[in-house]
């Protein structure tokens, strides 16, 4: 198990499914409804992979509804006062989410748009 502290500098990502809704496409960005759940954002930590490693894990894992990775940092996410937060399910070690805070489980409107500005486009 990885420790439960995510990093300021650890990779965060995040799955871009082929969703129109999840894409803007005047921008060529995933659009804020890709970061809109009520049970939390789910995304991959780096952990300890490289990001070839990761982006191949996420790749062989959703093939057929991918249309992005995007990553971003621990620190980023704070930034953005957003919550990310380590929580590994029984298939994935890595997995992890973003809460909108400690509190708080869906990212407000603000924050999602926030987050879809500051990601890194990974895969697309």
């Amino acid at each position: 198990m990885l420790d439960s502290h995510i990093a300021d500098d650890e990779r965060l990502y995040r799955v871009i499914k082929n969703i129109p809704s999840w894409w803007n496409y005047k921008r060529n960005k995933p659009s804020t409804a890709a970061f809109k759940d009520s049970n939390g954002i789910s995304v991959d930590r780096e952990g300890d992979r490289s990001n070839e490693n990761c982006i191949k894990s996420l790749e062989s894992r959703f093939r057929r509804y991918l249309k992005a990775i995007v990553s971003l940092t621990g620190r980023e996410c704070r930034n953005c006062d957003t919550y990310p937060l380590y929580s590994p399910s029984r298939k994935n070690n890595y997995h992890s989410l973003i809460h909108d805070g400690p509190e708080t489980i869906e990212i407000s409107s603000t924050k999602a748009f926030n987050l879809c500005n500051i990601v890194r486009i990974d895969v697309s």
